[in-house]
């Protein structure tokens, strides 16, 4: 069985939401005390480093001790989170489709619109704050990693 993934360490250290065809990063967030370079995440984001993304797909490739996630859906826009490697596949997973569906339901007409480097940002801001919340604390998404918690605070 996985550990539980307790600790202070942000679980989920980044969120960003991009343009399928170009690449461009509309909006991202880092959770607090997390280190990501927007640099790093161009570079991996390239078509030169990930040349066809199927609709659909979740992809994930691990580096420098994190875990990439990366999904395009069919309105032309990646989602993109960046976790601890141990960091359970369906939860990403569950995290890049909650993402999907909040942007694609409030905002996903003006980031189609945007197409500017963090021209989104104050739009998606909580949103993207929100979850990266959520996320890094498994208790809050899977009856076990809470009931898990909560055996492990009792010892």
């Amino acid at each position: 069985m996985a550990e539980p993934l307790t600790g202070t360490a942000p679980k989920v250290a980044f969120l960003a939401v991009a343009v399928l065809d170009d690449r461009t990063l509309l909006a991202w967030s880092t959770a607090q005390g997390a280190q990501v370079e927007l640099d790093g995440v161009r570079a991996a984001l390239s078509k030169r480093q990930m040349r066809d993304v199927a609709v659909g797909k979740h992809y994930n490739f691990s580096t420098n001790g994190q875990t990439w996630h990366v999904v395009g859906d069919e309105r032309g826009l990646l989602f993109v989170a960046v976790t601890v490697v141990s960091y359970p596949l369906r939860h990403a997973s569950g995290l890049l489709t909650e993402l999907a569906s909040q942007i694609n339901g409030r905002i996903a007409d003006k980031a189609l619109a945007v197409q500017m480097e963090g021209g989104l940002n104050t739009d998606a801001k909580n949103i993207l704050a929100k979850l990266i919340t959520k996320y890094s604390d498994l208790s809050r998404v899977d009856q076990l990693h809470s009931t898990m918690t909560k055996v492990i605070r009792f010892f």
